[in-house]
């Protein structure tokens, strides 16, 4: 195991740093330690919560002067890589969500995060897409009717546009 380093999150100086293996902890007071209180106060390692919405770690702070929740991946990559170059984003090279070490992040063009995902199996595709209306069979058995496409639409609630795609392979390519 690498030895932890800690850095000042950028907009959090004074309050809050993160470090290489991707824990956050929250600094003594600025206002504290200036009036000689708290002045021995024990940093504090945040506890990380898992967004529901997209299942990374994140935990809430006071940045930029508004307190949200904020991704620790993207912390720990901003702050030891650097602002995200344009057209990047964070990328998790075993996959792991839960990994927010430095290690384990590198900046990424959208094509180049999508292929690791191929290749360790965390890309959402066909049924595995929240808002998916079909299943693998019912693509299946989309390809193998003969019937019209409105006739086939009406059979699997689905508009007779995305029959088209199915069967032209535009979308479920990987079935």
């Amino acid at each position: 195991m690498s030895e932890e380093t800690w850095l000042p999150i950028p907009g959090c100086e004074g309050s809050h740093s993160v470090s290489n293996l991707g824990r956050v902890r929250s600094e003594p007071s600025v206002i504290a330690r200036r009036a000689g209180a708290n002045a021995g106060a024990a940093k504090t390692i945040l506890k990380p919560s898992i967004s529901k919405s997209h299942g990374y770690a994140v935990v809430n702070i006071v940045r930029y002067g508004k307190r949200q929740p904020y991704l620790i991946h993207r912390l720990v990559a901003e702050t030891f890589l650097g602002p995200c170059p344009d057209g990047m984003e964070c990328a998790h090279g075993d996959g792991n969500k839960a990994n927010a070490s430095l290690a384990n992040l590198r900046w990424a063009t959208p094509a180049q995060n999508n292929f690791d995902k191929l290749a360790h199996g965390t890309l959402l595709k066909g049924s595995k897409v929240g808002s998916a209306k079909l299943g693998e069979a019912e693509v299946k058995a989309i390809r193998a009717d003969s019937r019209s496409h409105s006739l086939i639409a009406k059979d699997f609630s689905i508009s007779q546009s995305l029959v088209s795609k199915i069967k032209a392979r535009i979308v479920w390519r990987h079935i």
